[in-house]
């Protein structure tokens, strides 16, 4: 029986707010058509930038008047309409806009757009979004075939609309016959409310019946009337089509219908209620005069209120606004939803009659939760008070008020964008990070140039390829100061502060509006003044100079602080920070006074605040002050302090954290018997810390040998690693660590499967070696007459040596290796390896696309010398796009010509030509070269001789 599932409480109403009406616990929101508001309500509110405001269970929304939705507090089953995770600061719900209404029901969420089509998101179980399905929403889609709509509202788990034609049309639960279509059956999408009720233009939703005004001002209503809350003289279970209300005349204006009760505002100011009254005379609105029934079948006057604008009910209790913005509330106080305060016994007391509500300035516009409520004043800030538990309220806290207090959402709806390029400067360069490892990928800057080796399925590397590498190899990217990497992308920041990305792009990480993968460096046009990057799983965020953060990329967990994803958008909730650290699906922030902020996936506790919650809006982490430096890991956290002491929390199976456990800990634990340290770095499960004397510092997950301590054991204490000069810098990977030492020099141990320790093989290694092949320099150039261009050309990353530090420069040059540093020099992009190809292959089909490359210009054999004819006709090919057109054959003496004519190739001696001799690596680097110098319109100096030679 329904008088069994439903608790009766004290008071008379249970109602639903009205214009900013709400739902909690069976309650329903309800949007006002243009004139259902008195003319002195519309005048009141018409300085407001808040349209509406409604609660639902435990969450709240928000319409603007500019046709923004803004939503915060409990998020179960998407009722945020973004993503999953609870927020206590109000956020904009992205790419809805033109929005002219609002209506809230218990966990779902209608929006009205301005061309009349309806959008809603949240819990679906009865079909209320209207979308054919039962499938929950996470974000707003649209109701199916319902266009022409005027006016919305929701029930518990059912919704209506107003169509321009004064139709009413209905979906969602039908158990009492809410949908008024003559059944009793759900409907997954619209349907037509049947009877003979007229042109509407008013509607109310209660929990499971419904109220109308219809345009010649009777009142109808349908659904369920167990106590009588349709108001026609009887308390029949239910009705499945509409009834007129016996109003007699009143001239209604506004309605408004909660759980088991309906309200009714006329147009003289009074109130008029109708439903379930209790039979107790001492717990009842005894303003109601009938104390000898359960229920009231007829719409009676409620004395005590006059001279009302709006009206709007919770769960429990009922709040009225007057013309001169005072507030009336009554009911039930159990959470301090009447803003009344304490009584002398240290509870809230509830009220039986209205009772003005002091400590407000003059109110606007009211709107209600079941068990909280706002108020809006003249100057658009927020008041609200009552229940908190997901900090619905907007005070960012999670405590019950019982009387009014100014919320922050004033402060959100307008929030200080800086602009790049905006606001003081707070960090005047970049912040120099010379090591970068990803998950399997490592990069090494040094000599101002920027080596990458490791996996390259996604690009990340940055070469142009799909191939992994394993030894250093030298990318074409000039001017990078800092270096990030996450799983399969990287992030670079140059001196000029702006921001290059690369490799995996599936969730728009690479910030360039896309969702396609790079294997190239590209700039983020969107920013400017960036000083530091943070790469994560499958998102990026970026530090701008005037101490604003900005993301992209993947939101599963709220890991943007906004809802925006393939464009950078501002984290508005930080300012004045000084570093950012990114891990796999949370972010760290330490603003310049010490303070580290967190936000994201909290699953593990790595959010440091005590709590399991992921959350999207940053929140600053109590308790932890005085911090220099911060690292992420894949899902914990470490902080250095000004002390030298390191504090960490989050995961903790690997023992990563150092505290000699392997539990996982919700807030900040100090990490004992470190010596004080100077920096810190976090790998997917493993830590590193350098002191001060130069020391490293190793614990965590040690599979692959990456703690470098000789063996394959977890450590879940810091250990110091033996044998490494004094260190100065770290970066710490999936499997592998790197280490800068004092003079330079890069080491890297753990694991190599994807050739990430870049010390030529595949093989993992538990102790600590060093990388070769980051110097520019050879040992075999000095003093040779190629020196300088040779240097050049590998400092510009198209030719590299040999791993034992050698160019061998009077070697002969391969078909196979000149085509590459041609491919390489011209920027043409080659494709990835595949597993039948052989290692020149995508160097040898970029060029043939390019068309420097044809028929007949090479002689068989990739490994065997190259000729100087042969080089002439790639030189002559790069150097005119004429003969860069498919089948275009040119003649092995016309190539001789040109190329000497040009001054790419000079005689030997007493100038001879000699086509068929082989070129050695100096002489390719010369042409190389002087090709490049062609391209840019130079002049080159002709060899008279060879041009006789030519000419015979």
């Amino acid at each position: 029986m329904k008088r069994a599932k439903r608790k009766i409480t004290f008071w008379v109403l249970g109602f639903l707010l009205v214009s900013s009406s709400t739902a909690f616990s069976g309650l329903s929101g309800k949007a006002l058509a243009a004139g259902s508001e008195t003319s002195s309500d519309t005048a009141a509110v018409s300085s407001s930038t808040i349209a509406q405001i409604e609660g639902g269970k435990g969450f709240t929304v928000l319409l603007k008047k500019d046709g923004t939705v803004w939503t915060w507090g409990n998020n179960l089953r998407g009722k945020l309409g973004s993503g999953l995770n609870n927020r206590n600061q109000a956020t904009a719900i992205s790419g809805l806009t033109g929005i002219t209404a609002i209506a809230v029901g218990q966990s779902h969420t209608l929006a009205l757009k301005s061309d009349g089509t309806v959008w809603s998101w949240g819990e679906n179980s009865f079909g209320q979004l209207g979308d054919g399905t039962t499938v929950d929403r996470t974000a707003p889609v649209q109701v199916a075939g319902l266009s022409h709509v005027t006016a919305i509202s929701a029930g518990y788990f059912h919704s209506l609309a107003i169509k321009d034609d004064g139709t009413a049309w209905s979906w969602g639960d039908n158990t009492y016959g809410q949908l008024g279509d003559a059944t009793n059956t759900p409907e997954y999408q619209p349907i037509q409310v049947k009877g003979n009720i007229g042109k509407i233009q008013t509607i109310a939703s209660g929990a499971y019946h419904n109220l109308a005004i219809a345009q010649d001002g009777t009142v109808w209503a349908w659904g369920d009337n167990y106590y009588g809350e349709l108001g026609y003289g009887e308390d029949q279970n239910r009705l499945n089509t509409p009834i007129m209300v016996s109003m007699y005349n009143w001239h209604i204006t506004q309605i408004a219908a909660g759980f088991d009760f309906s309200l009714a505002l006329r147009d003289d100011g009074s109130v008029l209620s109708w439903g379930l009254i209790d039979s107790d005379p001492t717990a009842m609105y005894k303003a109601a005069m009938l104390h000898n029934q359960d229920e009231q079948k007829f719409p009676v006057d409620l004395q005590g209120l006059n001279h009302i604008t709006q009206i709007a009910a919770g769960s429990s209790h009922a709040i009225a606004l007057k013309d001169d913005g005072s507030v009336y509330t009554w009911g039930d106080n159990a959470s301090g939803q009447l803003g009344s305060g304490l009584g002398f016994d240290g509870k809230p007391w509830n009220q039986i009659y209205p009772q003005q509500l002091y400590g407000l300035t003059k109110t606007v516009r009211v709107g209600m939760g079941a068990d909280f409520t706002f108020a809006i004043d003249p100057d658009n800030n927020v008041w609200a008070w009552g229940n908190n538990s997901y900090g619905q309220l907007g005070d960012k806290t999670v405590n019950n008020q019982t009387s009014p207090i100014q919320t922050q959402v004033k402060q959100w709806l307008n929030p200080p964008v800086l602009k790049p390029g905006e606001g003081t400067i707070v960090n005047k360069t970049p912040v120099v990070n010379a090591l970068a490892s990803g998950d399997s990928d490592s990069f090494v800057l040094k000599n101002e140039s920027l080596f990458t080796w490791g996996s390259n399925t996604f690009g990340q590397l940055g070469d142009g390829s799909h191939s992994s590498i394993n030894a250093a190899e030298k990318m074409n990217l000039d001017g990078v100061v800092a270096i990030e990497a996450g799983d399969s992308h990287t992030v670079a920041v140059k001196s000029d502060g702006t921001l290059w990305t690369w490799g995996q792009n599936f969730s728009g990480q690479l910030g360039d509006g896309t969702t396609t993968a790079r294997s190239t460096a590209a700039q983020v046009n969107d920013l400017q003044g960036v000083v530091a990057a943070g790469a994560g799983s499958n998102h990026t965020i970026a530090l701008l100079n005037n101490g604003s953060v900005w993301s992209f990329g993947d939101n599963t967990y709220g890991q943007l602080g906004h809802d925006q994803t393939t464009t950078a958008s501002q984290i508005v909730q930080l300012s004045n920070i000084m570093s950012i650290a990114a891990g796999a699906n949370f972010n760290l922030a330490l603003d310049h006074s010490g303070n580290v902020w967190s936000w994201g996936d909290n699953t593990s506790g790595q959010l440091g605040d005590g709590t399991f919650a992921s959350k999207q809006q940053p929140l600053e982490i109590a308790g932890l002050t005085g911090i220099t430096a911060i690292a992420a890991g894949k899902n914990f956290a470490l902080a250095l302090k000004d002390d030298g002491t390191v504090w960490s929390w989050g995961y903790n199976a690997f023992g990563q954290l150092g505290n000699g456990t392997t539990s996982n800990q919700r807030t900040p634990v100090q990490i004992a018997d470190l010596t004080p340290i100077q920096s810190i770095s976090a790998g997917s499960y493993h830590s590193m810390a350098l002191g001060k004397d130069g020391s490293v510092w190793t614990w965590g997950q040690n599979l692959f040998g990456q703690l470098g301590d000789g063996t394959t054991s977890n450590q879940k204490k810091p250990e110091q690693i033996k044998g490494l000069p004094k260190a100065i810098a770290s970066s710490l990977g999936g499997s592998h660590s790197l280490v800068q030492d004092v003079n330079g020099s890069i080491w890297s141990w753990g694991g190599n499967y994807s050739g990430q320790l870049g010390d030529g093989s595949y093989t993992n290694r538990t102790t600590p070696a060093l990388v070769n092949g980051l110097n520019i320099s050879f040992s075999d150039v000095e003093g040779h007459w190629a020196k300088d261009s040779i240097l050049q050309a590998a400092a510009k990353g198209y030719v590299s040596g040999y791993r034992d530090g050698n160019f061998l420069p009077d070697h002969n040059m391969t078909r196979a290796e000149f085509v590459k540093i041609a491919v390489a020099a011209l920027g043409l992009q080659a494709g990835a390896v595949s597993a039948d190809q052989s290692w020149y292959q995508p160097y040898v089909a970029a060029a043939q696309k390019a068309g420097i490359l044809q028929s007949n210009d090479l002689q068989a054999g990739w490994d065997l010398p190259i000729t100087r004819q042969e080089i002439a006709a790639i030189a002559v090919r790069a150097t005119n796009s004429q003969y860069q057109k498919p089948n275009t054959g040119i003649q092995p003496s016309f190539v001789m010509s040109e190329a000497v004519n040009k001054g790419i190739l000079q005689g030997l001696t007493g100038g001879a030509l000699a086509p068929t001799e082989a070129t050695t690596r100096a002489q390719a680097i010369i042409v190389i070269d002087r090709i490049l110098k062609v391209k840019q319109g130079v002049t080159l100096e002709v060899d008279p001789l060879a041009v006789e030679h030519a000419k015979q």
